[in-house]
């Protein structure tokens, strides 16, 4: 009983601008789906080049399946073909699947920092034109990221952009800073009292 619609997965697997997910899956013998492991392609960038990576997410086994070595399996078939075709493979694991990419001697590159600001009435103001975008960004937002000077990550141009922030029945708040010098993209998170601002790209 997946939570996503159709258009969710549609959009998270097939409609990317990299291609095609990989879906490595195992069926019960009713064929009911039990087990999946997903790449998903990714433009990567390194320094000058630009290679395919494959970002390893939603990796699950359903609760009556565990502990019968499924996305062990899984996670070598998905490693054997990044392996096989000279690509990159990378995730951003959460608590509870670190543990199988550590068994599977994945090499941990770095930890991803929590920032967190209080915002108070005393914050120094600066001045920073913000044009709010509608619909989807066009060509020259992809020469924020060429000029950025960041050596290694994701591409993250006009594609990718466009492809990223319209995950269906999600809402974005798109802004271009300045004179095409930067863009922020902001979504909010409403839990029961309080409501979070997400930065999702700045």
């Amino acid at each position: 009983n997946d939570p996503w619609t159709k258009e969710h997965f549609e959009w998270q697997y097939f409609e990317g601008p990299a291609g095609h997910a990989k879906i490595y899956g195992i069926k019960n013998h009713k064929g009911k789906v039990v087990s999946i492991y997903s790449a998903v392609p990714k433009i990567f960038k390194c320094k000058n080049h630009e290679i395919i990576g494959r970002h390893i997410q939603d990796v699950m086994t359903h609760p009556d399946y565990r502990g019968r070595g499924f996305l062990h399996y899984l996670a070598s078939l998905a490693v054997d073909d990044i392996k096989k075709k000279k690509k990159i493979g990378y995730t951003f694991p959460n608590q509870k699947s670190e543990k199988s990419f550590i068994r599977n001697n994945w090499d941990q590159l770095c930890l991803i920092p929590l920032r967190v600001k209080k915002l108070t009435n005393k914050i120094k103001q600066e001045e920073i034109k913000m044009t709010n975008i509608k619909g989807k960004f066009d060509n020259s937002i992809s020469s924020i990221w060429e000029n950025s000077g960041i050596k290694i990550g994701v591409k993250r141009d006009v594609n990718f952009l466009n492809w990223r922030y319209d995950r269906p029945g999600v809402k974005y708040f798109k802004f271009i800073l300045d004179s095409n010098e930067g863009f922020l993209i902001l979504k909010i998170f409403n839990d029961k009292e309080k409501s979070f601002l997400h930065i999702c790209d700045l």
